[in-house]
């Protein structure tokens, strides 16, 4: 008798402490539970803080970028340039090669004229026919071919254009902001407009 008292005490025992291990397993694997939670909320906030860009950073991008504009801007307002320029030399040689297309066309006389002061050119026809085109922005007429002894820059040269007749030998300088220049030309034999590059001051 007193050996069965002993051994359902021993079991008593036995299984208290099993639950209390139990307890201790469980409460233990929460604890490394939330700390491994805990450790990736920390690294972030100090990858976060290590990922933070400084003042000093800041400027010195920001400096760099203003340098590279600088370098960067007069090409870019160069090319631009010469594009407008490009752009006016072949709006020129279209306003031309209408001119003698409308001659050959309608059989009519046509007065071309090319004004430095309107910096435009003109057509004009009977009856009541005129058209204008005047250059951009930034681009100028500098010369008008041929040349004159007396030029008087302030007054408009005139050309006629007759039916089967030779275009006349007329030519346009035109020059931008930075001293780039082209000139436009009728081909006296072929009347088709020609665009010519000319250096800086020639």
């Amino acid at each position: 008798m007193e050996g069965t008292l002993q051994n359902i005490a021993y079991l008593i025992d036995t299984k208290s402490f099993t639950g209390w291990c139990g307890k201790q397993r469980r409460h233990s694997k929460l604890a490394t539970t939330m700390s491994i939670t805990a450790r990736p909320a920390a690294a972030t906030r100090q990858l976060g803080a290590a990922a933070g860009v400084t003042l000093i950073e800041m400027i010195v991008v920001v400096a760099i970028i203003a340098i590279m504009a600088a370098i960067m801007f007069p090409s870019a307002t160069s090319g631009i340039d010469s594009i407008r320029l490009a752009s006016a030399a072949d709006s020129t040689a279209a306003f031309l090669s209408s001119a003698v297309n409308r001659v050959e066309r309608r059989q009519v006389m046509i007065e071309l004229t090319v004004s430095k002061p309107e910096n435009a050119l003109y057509i004009r026809a009977v009856p009541n026919f005129e058209r204008r085109f005047e250059l951009p922005d930034g681009i100028v007429i500098v010369g008008v071919l041929p040349e004159l002894q007396n030029d008087d820059n302030s007054a408009p040269r005139r050309f006629l254009m007759f039916p089967g007749g030779s275009p006349p030998r007329v030519g346009v300088r035109i020059m931008n902001r930075r001293g780039g220049q082209r000139m436009v030309s009728l081909d006296p034999i072929t009347g088709v407009p020609v665009i010519e590059r000319l250096a800086n001051g020639q």
